[in-house]
């Protein structure tokens, strides 16, 4: 069986997270932004678009009691969070 190539792929980072955080799930909205939970901090995270070739600063939304388990956008602008 012969495998297919490996595409040539170009990783650009988009934003920083402070050391030792364990970033878990994340939600991709229309406009480009992203918003991304933790699990040992228990956080919920905002990441603004980003220009090609910029780097954006995340934005702390919440910090929760217990560990956020998932997170899904149900429907334009209505994003569900399990704790």
């Amino acid at each position: 069986m012969t495998m297919a190539p490996i595409p040539a792929v170009a990783l650009t980072p988009v934003a920083y997270f402070p050391e030792n955080y364990f970033l878990e799930n994340l939600v991709v909205r229309a406009d480009g932004s992203v918003l991304v939970t933790t699990v040992l901090q228990k956080e919920l995270w905002y990441v603004p678009s980003a220009k090609p070739g910029t780097v954006v600063s995340p934005v702390l939304l919440h910090t929760f009691k217990h560990p956020i388990l998932g997170i899904v956008e149900a429907e334009p602008d209505v994003i569900m969070v399990s704790v």
